[in-house]
């Protein structure tokens, strides 16, 4: 039986999706890793200290952390324009 459901988990093995048009990220969840080229490769650390500071929003499947597609992109609508010079 086949079917078009796109995974619940990314997959760095295979590369990450974009956002779609409205910011959207496709997946349900990312793995840190893919959390942090997301975010524009962030170190590990950082993404920890985002986590604690309750503004990624991470659940455990096992021993896998996992970060929410929604709290990441509401972490980069968040962030800070750059102003023109």
């Amino acid at each position: 039986m086949e079917t078009n459901a796109k995974p619940i988990v990314g997959d760095a093995d295979v590369g990450l999706s974009s956002p779609d048009e409205k910011g959207a990220l496709p997946n349900l969840y990312y793995s840190v890793r893919e959390t942090r080229r997301l975010l524009g490769d962030i170190s590990h650390a950082s993404i920890y200290r985002l986590i604690a500071a309750d503004r990624l929003d991470a659940r455990k499947l096992g021993g896998k952390t996992l970060i929410s597609g929604q709290s990441i992109a509401k972490l980069a609508a968040e962030l800070p324009r750059v102003g023109a010079r």
